[in-house]
């Protein structure tokens, strides 16, 4: 049981799309409902820790120490998002450079937690796979809000391996990789518009 026709539509498109055997990783918006029922349940304090898990160690926090045309980039594609969030959730978060933690304002995780601690399981569950797969709860909540659109979560949160791209050359297992998260990012966003409709 989902709780919107669409959602129980698309789940159904899934299942009759299933040919010789049942494939899984074909089934997306079927793992984020089962994900929802079976491991988030009745019981979102788990889910809600995770998410301000990420929030915690925000991959739009984290900028790069060099060279100076990412860290550039970095500023103009990821501070927005940022300043979306600490306008419209009053939780603005401290940016740093390099990778060593850095400890973000309580009162912001607080302000970002209360932001959905009253979704349903279902919207916990999608908007978990964006947050894992995207690295950012903050851009997760940006597509939620449609503030920005999926291909521009998927541009943000893939930015640095872009860059890596674009001045090394392609580079196979991380381009896989990158297309992997970015199905995962579209199937998650389309759970939630799913939800909404």
């Amino acid at each position: 049981m989902v709780p919107t026709a669409s959602l129980a539509r698309a789940i159904a498109a899934e299942w009759a799309a299933q040919e010789d055997g049942i494939d899984p990783a074909s089934m997306p918006l079927t793992q984020i409902a089962s994900t929802s029922i079976d491991r988030v349940g009745n019981n979102t304090a788990p889910t809600l820790d995770a998410l301000i898990g990420y929030a915690a160690s925000d991959l739009l926090c984290y900028r790069a120490q060099e060279p100076e045309s990412l860290r550039a980039r970095q500023r103009e594609v990821w501070q927005p998002v940022l300043d979306w969030a600490a306008l419209h959730y009053d939780a603005p978060l401290v940016v740093t450079s390099g990778i060593m933690p850095v400890e973000q304002p309580s009162a912001s995780l607080l302000a970002l937690r209360n932001a959905v601690e009253d979704w349903n399981k279902f919207s916990l569950a999608a908007l978990l796979v964006l947050t894992t797969t995207s690295g950012s709860l903050v851009l997760a909540l940006a597509v939620a809000a449609n503030e920005i659109d999926v291909d521009q979560c998927v541009m943000v949160s893939q930015l640095d391996e872009q860059f890596q791209i674009e001045r090394w050359g392609e580079e196979e297992d991380l381009s896989a990789r990158c297309r992997n998260l970015s199905k995962e990012i579209h199937a998650a966003a389309h759970f939630l518009a799913l939800l909404k409709a």
